[in-house]
């Protein structure tokens, strides 16, 4: 359980990095304003609503890819 959690803690980590890296224009492509990132990364903010899919889904789906891809690479 606690691997488990620390998983997730360090794809959450990767995830704010790499959305903080994207430009503005690239953020607001995928309904994401900067100074949302840290929200939209803990599943309390929602991508803006032109944008079909909620953010959290998003971010639980690239945080379980990398969670994934962490387990089988170890």
């Amino acid at each position: 359980m606690v691997a488990r959690m620390l998983q997730g803690f360090v794809a959450r980590q990767r995830l704010r990095a790499e959305l903080s890296a994207l430009d503005d224009r690239l953020l607001a492509d995928i309904g994401i304003e900067r100074g949302l990132i840290d929200g939209v990364v803990a599943g309390k903010v929602r991508r803006d609503a032109k944008t079909p899919v909620p953010a959290q889904a998003t971010v639980v789906a690239v945080a379980n890819e990398n969670a994934a891809g962490n387990a089988q690479a170890a």
